[in-house]
């Protein structure tokens, strides 16, 4: 239920892009579905900073080599049923590393395009 009033197609579109921003803290976070940070015990700054770089790069390209998946193969190739929009790109990718193979260049420029392509739309 919400106080919103708009479409009910608006609404659903809305509640689409919280879901993908929940996914991404679900990534990030959780030790079966992402990176697991509180499992690193990390503790100095310097290194905890380093960590983070590394996991920004991989992250970037696993969400590109992920959002090529979603372009080239169907849903049913990385989820149990039809829905495209059921996964994050990390979690796509995840599940489609070792079926296929995508250079870092490749899964970095289908990210930049993707980037480009949704940037007039950001603030």
């Amino acid at each position: 239920m919400t106080n919103l009033t708009a479409s009910a197609l608006r609404l659903t579109r809305l509640y689409e892009k919280r879901m993908s921003i929940e996914e991404t803290f679900r990534d990030q976070k959780s030790h079966r579905h992402g990176f697991s940070l509180m499992s690193t015990r990390v503790t100095d700054p310097n290194r905890f900073d380093r960590l983070l770089l590394v996991l920004a790069i991989g992250y970037c390209l696993l969400c590109g080599f992920g959002l090529r998946m979603k372009q080239t193969f169907g849903p049913s190739n990385w989820s149990t049923n039809q829905r495209t929009n059921e996964l994050s790109m990390l979690s796509i990718a995840r599940r489609m590393l070792g079926r296929t193979q995508l250079s870092p260049k490749q899964a970095l420029q289908t990210l930049a395009t993707a980037l480009q392509k949704a940037s007039p739309n950001w603030g």
